[in-house]
């Protein structure tokens, strides 16, 4: 299986990206996505909203999973591409933060 960062989702900084652990194994995936929200002090935002995306010709996005963060910000999702495809987590915002998108590519 393949780890694709899609992390952080700063909400103040949303192009900021970094690695980190690989996330937990998702059956039946070869590519295992992960999105860590956090807020301008870098805390973990929990209970807020991702949408995973996926694209084969990084414009036209459709959705893939929706997922809920957890203590640590974190949200994952899974999928299996056969040719190389562009990702993307958004956060869409609430009243408390503003929207933010992390993007990232694979290719087999």
């Amino acid at each position: 299986m393949a780890y694709l960062y899609v992390v952080p989702l700063n909400v103040a900084y949303p192009d900021v990206f970094c690695a980190g652990a690989a996330p937990p194994p998702i059956t039946g995936y070869t590519v295992a996505l992960r999105a860590r929200l956090t807020d301008c002090d870098g805390n973990p935002l929990q209970g807020k909203e991702i949408i995973f995306e996926k694209s084969l010709d990084g414009v036209t996005y459709t959705e893939i999973a929706r997922r809920i963060t957890d203590e640590n910000g974190e949200a994952f999702a899974g999928d299996a591409p056969t040719q190389t495809t562009y990702y993307r987590a958004r956060f869409e915002g609430d009243d408390q933060y503003e929207p933010a998108v992390a993007e990232a590519v694979y290719t087999p």
